[in-house]
């Protein structure tokens, strides 16, 4: 008995790519990021000791492909934070840094 190949919407759901350009930066940011199949993303804006700060994506369902979103920073203070993009199961974490 052959099993039938695995259709991409079974396989786990990942992450292709995360980038923050610029970064560091002032004011605003441009986030991209590449799905390879449907899911559910949130992103969240952590400050070091782990505070939620901002939510851009809240469990949004979005399609296979690359997506983008501008984060907006001018309302933070300058310094490290934390990017962490939750796509299914997985949680993928950047470094951001804010300047003034």
């Amino acid at each position: 008995n052959e099993q039938p190949s695995t259709d991409a919407k079974e396989t786990s759901p990942r992450v292709k790519s995360l980038s923050i350009a610029p970064n560091p930066f002032s004011g605003s940011t441009t986030v991209t990021y590449a799905l390879e199949n449907e899911q559910l993303v949130s992103a969240q804006l952590l400050d070091v000791t782990g505070r939620l700060m901002a939510s851009p994506i809240s469990q949004q369902r979005q399609v296979a492909g690359e997506h983008r979103f501008t984060l907006d920073a001018n309302n933070l203070p300058a310094g490290l934070y934390f990017l962490a993009l939750q796509t299914g199961v997985k949680r993928q974490t950047q470094r951001v840094v804010i300047t003034k």
